[in-house]
């Protein structure tokens, strides 16, 4: 499975990149200056709607190919075997990047809307940056002792995040200013919780593997939308831990019995 690993992984991020760029062109001219209001039924929205819809059947369609096709162990040890030391170093780079991020919500917290909810979401980020470090497992295959508890921390931090998120937009007639924002954070969510099911032998490969892509999507396309510094390395380190264990996951299926490799 190794020869498709990569060639399937960089085109989850080709279609990423190019709704990031979609999703850029209608943050560019969809709202008016002066108002705020996005245009109704504007042909950028439509186009960029329509393109993420293709994507996440794409997606989809990836994913039932190889459920059909390939063979993938439930557990953790074995779907996200790996050698060398870049998926390690990149969970260092991402949780240096998501701590970076929680110390500046504890910093920034006496401006926000509810100061006491950001200051936890800060704290929980400083956890969540140690359990992206420990998520990756050993290279001889076994995973690490806090391994399976990281994995459910992550979840339940892009959960708390989502609800923050809602919070602060929820006054905000303009849906577009936030949707997809708010379907970033959602997806990361959905992808590290599909992730924790291999830390407990009950992997799902169809759903898992397709949560885990859309949670890179519509990380890497919000990235075009007018955010702070914070937020941007959340949604990087987000995209590129998915981006990580979606490899690892393609690398370690096997051909089923009679299939071709």
């Amino acid at each position: 499975m190794r020869k498709i690993a990569l060639p399937l992984t960089v085109a989850t991020l080709v279609m990423s990149v190019f709704g990031a760029f979609l999703r850029w062109l209608q943050v560019l001219g969809l709202f008016d200056p002066e108002t705020g209001l996005a245009a109704p039924m504007a042909g950028i929205s439509i186009v960029f709607t329509v393109y993420s819809l293709l994507a996440a059947a794409a997606m989809l369609g990836i994913s039932l190919w190889l459920r059909r096709r390939m063979e993938q162990p439930t557990e953790a040890e074995e779907a996200l075997r790996y050698t060398g030391v870049l998926p390690r170093a990149v969970a260092v780079l991402c949780a240096a990047m998501l701590a970076a991020a929680a110390l500046q919500a504890m910093f920034t917290a006496g401006d926000a809307q509810s100061p006491l909810m950001q200051r936890l979401f800060g704290a929980a980020g400083l956890v969540a940056a140690a359990a992206m470090v420990a998520l990756p497992g050993k290279g001889d295959g076994s995973a690490g002792a806090t391994a399976r508890s990281a994995s459910l921390w992550l979840p339940l931090f892009f959960g708390y995040w989502l609800v923050l998120v809602y919070r602060a937009n929820a006054q905000d007639p303009v849906l577009w200013h936030y949707v997809v924002f708010a379907l970033a954070v959602a997806m990361s969510a959905m992808g590290f919780y599909a992730l924790s099911s291999w830390y407990f032998h009950k992997g799902r490969p169809l759903s898992g593997l397709l949560y885990i892509q859309l949670g890179i999507y519509f990380d890497i396309c919000a990235l075009s939308d007018e955010r702070g510094l914070g937020d941007k390395l959340l949604l990087i380190a987000a995209a590129a831990m998915l981006v990580v264990m979606e490899y690892l996951l393609l690398r370690n299926m096997k051909p089923k019995e009679g299939e071709a490799a």
